[in-house]
């Protein structure tokens, strides 16, 4: 039967910095360092599947504190199988993420959109009613007769706008995106696709 019992402590990290698992180097300084490898690789890999929808997690930082080894007799990190220091850890981040409140997040493009002036009032409509888009920038008409719109849109909401952007332009219409990033789901869209299991 594998045991082992394992302190961890869980944070934020800023926005785009990663994940990061990281081990008390005072606590554990008597222990091997090939061993302290194994149990960090350990550590990311609890990381790399969240608990809503199995997604990667970002942006998290888990701290390896401790053990239960003098307090209790169980095996820790100096003395338990690298499984059941695996398997312990895992559970022990489980159980921390699902009462740290996680949310969900999805990728956001930055949109930009030209279309001849008379069509940028619906563009606009359709950017920000049905794509959740944020506007960044109107651009005003050029010589060709040709404004825009800058926004900043999620993926998601961005299946099918070629076609969608050709109907409402009658095809005069052209648009590019490139990722921007990560951003927050709105907490009842992201009810609907947890409850639902997937986009």
């Amino acid at each position: 039967k594998l045991r082992a019992g394992v302190s961890l402590e869980l944070s934020p990290r800023d926005r785009g910095a990663g994940n990061a698992f990281e081990i008390d180097p005072v606590r554990f300084a008597a222990v091997p360092t090939d061993r302290l490898a194994s149990i960090a690789s350990a550590g990311r890999a609890a990381l790399a599947r969240g608990p809503l929808l199995g997604f990667p997690l970002t942006d998290v930082r888990l701290v390896l504190t401790g053990d239960l080894e003098a307090s209790s007799g169980v095996p820790g990190v100096a003395s338990a199988t690298l499984p059941a220091l695996s398997a312990c850890i895992a559970a022990a981040a489980r159980g921390l993420l699902q009462d740290a409140a996680p949310r969900l997040l999805e990728p956001t493009m930055d949109l930009s959109v030209s279309v001849p002036t008379s069509f940028a009032g619906e563009v606009l409509a359709d950017v920000t009613k049905k794509r959740r888009g944020v506007v960044l920038q109107l651009r005003e008409a050029g010589p060709a007769g040709l404004g825009g719109v800058e926004a900043r849109v999620p993926l998601a909401s961005l299946l099918g706008y070629a076609t969608s952007l050709r109907s409402i332009t009658q095809g005069h219409g052209a648009f590019a995106m490139r990722f921007y990033g990560y951003d927050l789901v709105p907490e009842n869209i992201a009810c609907e696709i947890i409850e639902g299991g997937g986009y």
